[in-house]
């Protein structure tokens, strides 16, 4: 397997695992994305590419692509009780394995090099959101030392 980091040659690649993302998402919620997303998420998708404060890694098993993470850094705000010392805080914002690729370490691999880039650029600590009914990835989060620290709740108004 090898990771390399994502750009713009990248986009309708990165386009396609983000739908196949949102797929697996349907059949554990049932919620489909909102008309037009892909437009709108191709836009951030560029703009991103761009960033500094953000990194995207595409796997690859010889010349098929695996996986994908997005990991970003979020600046600690004042005040906000955070239990953190740090200035910023490492977001892993989205990761896929593709199902014929499941298993093998790959989701683990991606992760620890946004670990490695997070810290290079002052994050002393990592959060990211996982659906509460995707116990594979929770779990494997766990494994990797994350720990429940809080819940999200939404509702329609």
């Amino acid at each position: 397997m090898k990771i390399r980091k994502a750009g713009l040659p990248d986009v309708d690649l990165l386009m396609d695992l983000r739908t196949k993302f949102n797929d697996f998402h349907r059949a554990l919620d049932g919620k489909k994305p909102g008309k037009g997303w892909k437009k709108e998420y191709r836009k951030e998708l560029i703009k991103e590419l761009g960033s500094k404060n953000i990194l995207k890694l595409i796997a690859h098993e010889g010349n098929r692509p695996a996986g994908t993470v997005f990991c970003g850094l979020v600046k600690n705000q004042p005040g906000t009780n955070n239990w953190l010392e740090s200035k910023k805080t490492g977001l892993i914002k989205f990761l896929y394995v593709c199902e014929d690729f499941r298993g093998r370490g790959i989701a683990t691999s991606l992760i620890k090099e946004c670990f490695i880039w997070m810290k290079k650029h002052g994050a002393l600590a990592a959060e990211l959101v996982v659906a509460d009914n995707n116990h594979n990835a929770h779990g494997l989060y766990k494994e990797m030392g994350f720990k429940d620290r809080s819940v999200r709740m939404t509702r329609k108004v």
